[in-house]
């Protein structure tokens, strides 16, 4: 048998997704199932909740479905009986945490008024579900990898509850930084939503509360993020986000490694979501599919504009600002855009608003559809 790991994570393609964290997720993880073929690692467990949003699972893909009892700081008696779901994945396994107080609701993470108040809690939740699957089971994990300030908890429940438990005390714990923007900041009001109070002293507290994203940096064994270059701007009061000192303290700890591209989801030779395949030696295949597009879109398929596409979450560090300022600039000059994405709001409605006024010339998809 190889490596045992375990993911913690809020977004994996194609079950949930807002950014590129859910393309990550699942391609790591099948990345590393291929590596089991060697015994070099086991198949991968990735621990994710069950949004209302999930696609309809395959009942022939369902391997078991089971509740166990968690750590509820909202419930009378201190625990909450959770479902876990165990699902053949592509590569790995899938193990949807069921709790619809907690996931059934319309956003991953929050709605049109903004971020669901108790996300301290819902994904306190997700990861001490998580980390009793893992103790049921009976084997120990050699890695906790943690993904963003959602499996922060983790670093501190391991901590709290389990620094001396035989199947989680020995766990190596591994947390990728995919957005520095987002810390999970729980405030001093909101620590019993985690079950903790001020004054605890667990990874990632202040004076006036909890930073779920540094608790995972402080608590890792080792801490890595999606390239070289944004460890380095990372570790920059510019760019660290306030917790480039946090990361500083780190030293040799911290790593960036490159983001990969899955070359066999994203080749447009075999792709059979798009209208007509081309490679680099026979490109007739992109009129095909440019025309698809279009049509799609509702624009004229017919004239020969130049288009413009972007597509990422609606974030301040994408440079969708940037774009929304120059959009009147480029329908000018006879250019069409295609934007798609769904985050902040503020910056989604410039786009509406263009759309609206600009029918045919500007598209915006405000969600994500990787076909």
């Amino acid at each position: 048998m190889g490596l045992r790991v375990a993911f913690i994570a809020s977004e994996c393609e194609p079950w949930a997704k807002t950014g590129g964290l859910a393309d990550v997720v699942d391609a790591l993880a099948r990345a590393l199932g291929r590596l089991s073929d060697d015994q070099i690692v086991s198949p991968v467990d990735v621990f994710l909740p069950r949004y209302r949003s999930l696609p309809a699972l395959d009942p022939a893909a369902i391997e078991r479905e089971w509740t166990l009892g968690v750590p509820d700081p909202r419930a009378p008696s201190g625990s909450s009986q959770v479902t876990i779901i165990d699902v053949r994945a592509d590569g790995y396994r899938l193990r949807l945490v069921d709790h619809p107080p907690a996931f059934e609701r319309d956003g991953l993470y929050g709605d049109a008024a903004g971020d669901y108040p108790d996300n301290a809690w819902r994904f306190g939740l997700l990861c001490g579900a998580a980390l009793e699957a893992v103790r049921a089971d009976g084997r120990s994990p050699d890695v906790l990898h943690l993904h963003d300030w959602h499996a922060g908890p983790a670093a501190i429940f391991r901590q709290e509850r389990y620094a001396d438990d035989p199947i989680l005390g020995g766990a190596a714990i591994v947390m990728t930084l995919h957005n520095l923007a987002y810390h999970g900041w729980t405030p001093n009001a909101a620590l019993g939503q985690l079950g903790l109070r001020a004054g605890n002293e667990v990874p990632g507290q202040s004076a006036d509360g909890i930073d779920l994203l540094a608790a995972g940096i402080e608590a890792a064994e080792i801490v890595n993020t999606v390239s070289p270059g944004y460890a380095r701007e990372a570790l920059t009061p510019a760019f660290g986000m306030g917790l480039d000192g946090t990361l500083r303290a780190r030293g040799d700890r911290f790593i960036g490694i490159l983001n990969g591209l899955d070359t066999t989801l994203w080749d447009p030779a075999t792709d059979g979501d798009l209208a007509a395949p081309y490679t680099r030696a026979d490109r007739r295949g992109k009129a095909a599919c440019r025309a698809d597009l279009l049509e799609r879109i509702g624009f004229d398929a017919a004239d020969r504009l130049p288009v413009l596409g972007m597509i990422g979450r609606l974030d301040p560090q994408k440079g969708f600002d940037l774009l929304a300022g120059a959009a009147p600039v480029l329908l000018r000059r006879g250019a069409r855009l295609i934007v798609q994405g769904s985050g902040h709001s503020s910056l989604a409605d410039p786009f509406r608003t263009l759309a609206e006024s600009e029918p045919g010339r500007i598209a915006f998809i405000e969600r994500f559809d990787r076909a």
